[in-house]
């Protein structure tokens, strides 16, 4: 897990496959010609889940799940 102390919102950067669906949160993320996408997820206080939702090409559905921390100092 990653914590966090200051940060109020996070970049998320990552790589798929140039023809992958990517939704976040319901929210449709579209990658750059390289398949690079970014998300710029907020972060309240205590966990914050984010999850991917990546459907290939060939109609195969991967789910991503990562927890992030946010403490006060």
């Amino acid at each position: 897990t990653d914590t966090f102390y200051n940060e109020n919102l996070i970049k998320i950067v990552a790589k798929t496959e140039k023809e992958t669906s990517i939704n976040i949160f319901g929210e449709r993320v579209y990658p750059n010609q390289d398949g690079v996408f970014e998300y710029s997820f907020p972060l309240k206080k205590g966990e914050n889940t984010l999850v991917i939702e990546l459907i290939g090409a060939n109609g195969k559905k991967t789910i991503f799940k990562k927890i992030f921390y946010k403490k006060s100092l």
